[in-house]
């Protein structure tokens, strides 16, 4: 359920702060025509200590900078929607970008 109720605020946040810097501009166009949503998938670990140690993308969008606005999301709303992590625990999140 947290992990959830996480996936929809990365989700939520990432539309609020507006447009992500796009590398490919035919892609991120196309895309805003069509009105897709760029998927991202990662899986966020922790360490011995329950604190988050790693952020690596498992399914990519295409385009790396909505990429990486997806994992600075995950950076900063992990702490406040998981407050008690697990030791040594893989999470796996979607995220998601409009252009």
């Amino acid at each position: 359920m947290k992990l959830l109720a996480l996936a929809a605020v990365l989700t939520a946040a990432i539309f609020v702060s507006g447009c992500v810097e796009i590398s490919d501009r035919k892609m991120i166009e196309q895309c805003r025509r069509n009105h897709c949503t760029l998927n991202v998938m990662l899986a966020l670990e922790t360490d011995e200590n329950a604190k988050l140690k790693s952020i690596r993308v498992t399914r990519s969008s295409g385009i790396a900078s909505a990429d990486r606005r997806v994992v600075e999301m995950a950076k900063r709303f992990f702490p406040q929607k998981i407050p008690k992590p697990r030791k040594n625990f893989t999470y796996i999140m979607p995220g998601q970008v409009r252009p």
